[in-house]
């Protein structure tokens, strides 16, 4: 459980950074002073609450936010405490992209299983309405108060929340993005946190899966080797093997001649790596394949492709004929597929 020690809260505006705007940063001068019900709030229902499903952070070197080293300060000099905490505010600022909306950073020193460590909390402003009673209860009236300012909690999905300490001279923690689910705002992790996850397996298959489909499209110049292929990414992906690895995929559906130039159009880190499965990040999560054509889209699922109820056939006048297995059972309106 998450117990914290001090805390301060500095207001962060909505958007991007300008030069001359930086001023528009709301900074305490002086530490909060947390109500002990206030204080049981955070604990309970925005720290603990959201940090039951984490993913594990490391201090990226490459990144060149100076928020690593402003965490280790606080951690490691008590007297630095308000100053760097105004500096991590105005980091957040800095990183921010031009939606992001208005609101507070919590910076606070907290212990974690007994531990020191540093909790840095954006929390958005909400609206809402209060229900207030005016006068007594056989004469008077409710009246709905207009509420502006609100940071609310438990089940709200608007928070940020990165639980940092120093280990080995590194700062290593984690980052819970309740906005972006495992999609994460780059912003948040790195420009500002200076941070990447310590396993990117989402990250690192969305890359494998778009870079195939890319060099498929752009690459493969035979429609029949690109419906091949492009049904053979869907069923490798689908099998039970939780790990993968571009040169097994390459080896094992690739005609020879097309392996080498599949595994250089990979990004380094993913044709060269076993990389555990995570289809999270993958639009469908991988479980269909779609086909464009002018004013046409072709949506079929990974089991319908490998039970072949749908094929694709190149014709030697140059159309491709997609045949059905079987009678269609429906029809139905949609809109129209984008030219």
């Amino acid at each position: 459980m998450v117990q914290i020690a001090r805390a301060i809260v500095h207001e962060i505006p909505k958007g991007r950074y300008s030069a001359d705007g930086e001023s528009q940063v709301g900074l305490s001068g002086a530490e909060t002073a947390l109500a002990a019900q206030t204080r049981r709030f955070i604990e309970d229902n925005m720290l603990d609450f959201a940090l039951k499903s984490p993913r594990e952070v490391l201090e990226d070197t490459q990144a060149g936010s100076t928020t690593p080293g402003l965490v280790k300060e606080l951690l490691a000099d008590s007297e630095r405490f308000v100053s760097a905490s105004q500096e991590i505010a105005r980091n957040l600022h800095r990183a921010q992209t031009g939606n992001s909306p208005s609101g507070i950073l919590i910076v606070a020193l907290v212990t974690n299983a007994g531990a020191p460590a540093v909790v840095l909390l954006k929390a958005e402003h909400a609206e809402g309405m209060r229900l207030r009673r005016v006068g007594d209860q056989a004469t008077g009236r409710f009246d709905l108060e207009h509420l502006n300012e609100l940071i609310v909690g438990n089940n709200s999905r608007i928070y940020k929340i990165a639980l940092l300490s120093v280990v080995g001279g590194s700062v290593v923690g984690q980052m819970v993005d309740q906005q972006n689910g495992v999609a994460f705002a780059d912003f948040f992790m790195s420009s500002f946190l200076g941070c990447h996850l310590a396993d990117s397996s989402e990250v690192q298959t969305k890359q494998f899966m778009q870079s195939t489909m890319t060099w498929v499209n752009n690459v493969v110049d035979d429609e029949g080797r690109q419906s091949r292929y492009a049904t053979a990414l869907l069923a490798y992906m689908a099998s039970p093997e939780p790990t993968f690895q571009a040169s097994d995929f390459a080896e094992r559906f690739l005609e020879a001649e097309d392996r080498d130039s599949f595994v250089d159009s990979l990004p380094d880190d993913v044709s060269a790596s076993v990389i555990n499965k995570d289809l999270s990040l993958v639009p469908g999560h991988g479980a269909g394949l779609r086909m464009y054509a002018p004013g046409v889209v072709v949506s079929a699922s990974a089991t319908a492709l490998d039970r072949g109820d749908l094929e694709i056939l190149s014709e030697h006048s140059g159309s491709t004929t997609i045949r059905i297995r079987g009678s269609l059972k429906k029809y139905g309106l949609g809109t129209a597929p984008k030219a």
